[in-house]
């Protein structure tokens, strides 16, 4: 699996000494309902956004979430995103990623 290509314009007006990503990782149980629903209630994004990113997930095996995040936030975001895929029952992986 390739690294996801991860860019500082997603939250450009916020300036971190070592940003990260939250990065959703694919896997053959999690729902297309599940992750747009974490994906506009964890991360902020448009229905639109969201499409995009599950797509993204689906067809390259990884889409990046949100960013950029300092370690706690994108730690914290990764933890309640999986959270709440696990209400539903489902395996998904969410990870937090180094900027580079």
């Amino acid at each position: 699996m390739t690294e996801p290509v991860v860019h500082h314009s997603e939250r450009a007006e916020a300036t971190y000494d070592i940003p990260y990503a939250a990065i959703i990782l694919n896997d053959d149980k999690t729902s297309f309902d599940v992750v747009m629903l974490i994906l506009t209630s964890v991360f902020g994004k448009t229905k639109e956004e969201a499409e995009q990113i599950t797509m993204d997930v689906h067809e390259n095996g990884h889409g990046v979430a949100g960013s950029p995040y300092t370690k706690e936030e994108a730690e914290n975001k990764c933890k309640t995103a999986e959270g709440v895929a696990r209400t539903f029952g489902m395996p998904l992986r969410v990870t937090p990623q180094e900027i580079k």
